[in-house]
């Protein structure tokens, strides 16, 4: 089945930036340059407030004011990173859907350099997943786990477990 462009790139930035609030609506936390910014009145049609993250001022929440987007965004992707899920609709899509997808995952958690384009997480699932998206569009990707724990002086603790997972794809590619 074909995935609109919208309902792609509106997954693909849930998957990257997207939570549940307690009162069930979708919130995306990103930068304030972050494209997610402006797109975010293309992917929906339902009012929005871009409200600037209490801990930084270069972080926004972006609230949608669609309970029942945030419910369908918590049952086919799941809440919380840990229990993120690439939704069987990106799977079984055309591969522009899928390019749609990926390009919005990657405004919100990825970055390129020389050596290519990376994705980052701390969910080893969504690492491999998305390993395999990209394969079923044939562009082959390592996953590189990062430990961050030897990072931080001694005594000091990080919130979740310290490790870090980036999906590489070759310049190449």
């Amino acid at each position: 089945a074909v995935v609109s462009r919208r309902k792609a790139r509106l997954l693909g930035y849930y998957i990257a930036e997207g939570s549940i609030t307690s009162d069930g609506y979708p919130c995306f936390t990103c930068n304030v340059s972050d494209e997610a910014v402006w797109e975010m009145h293309e992917l929906t049609d339902k009012p929005y407030s871009a409200i600037e993250h209490s801990a930084s001022t270069e972080a926004v929440n972006l609230s949608v004011y669609d309970k029942e987007l945030g419910s369908k965004l918590a049952e086919v992707v799941g809440r919380g990173v840990r229990s993120k899920v690439i939704p069987d609709v990106i799977y079984n899509t055309t591969v522009e859907s899928k390019l749609e997808f990926l390009a919005a995952w990657f405004n919100g958690d990825g970055w390129q350099d020389v050596k290519g384009l990376h994705w980052s997480t701390c969910s080893r699932g969504l690492s491999i997943e998305l390993q395999m998206l990209l394969a079923s569009i044939g562009v082959p990707a390592s996953v590189y786990r990062i430990d961050h724990t030897s990072d931080l002086p001694n005594g000091y603790k990080r919130v979740g477990d310290g490790t870090e997972y980036t999906v590489n794809v070759s310049n190449r590619y």
